[in-house]
């Protein structure tokens, strides 16, 4: 019978193989763990290396095992909520730059054609 570490290790590698997971950060997310928490237990560090966090993880291997295609696949991508809300506010602030810099295009280029040039 396995242990448990590489049960995890077998179901990480899976996981990364799938592309559902690129790191150790990824790996937590999905299961729903701290980084150090997944850190520690596939290090091997029996406090962390639990048979829930080991079932949970061959779970989500599982589950990428039979899905049916890689764009099915691609839906169980967790994002934390913190990156999403950063990308959503970066789009918001590219969005409030684009427009300010087409109206001081816009101000510009009739600023241009009625206002000679000073040399300073």
């Amino acid at each position: 019978m396995e242990t448990l570490h590489a049960r995890l290790e077998a179901a990480y590698n899976a996981l990364r193989s799938q592309g559902r997971v690129h790191t150790q950060k990824d790996f937590a997310a999905l299961l729903g763990y701290t980084r150090t928490t997944i850190s520690l237990a596939l290090s091997g560090n029996r406090s962390y290396l639990t048979e829930n966090l080991v079932l949970k993880a061959e779970g989500m291997a599982a589950q990428g095992q039979t899905k049916e295609s890689p764009a099915a696949a691609e839906q169980d991508i967790v994002v934390p909520a913190a990156t999403a809300k950063m990308y959503a506010d970066m789009a918001e602030s590219i969005r409030i730059l684009s427009e300010l810099v087409a109206a001081q295009q816009k101000g510009g280029a009739a600023q241009d054609t009625t206002t000679p040039a000073v040399n300073g």
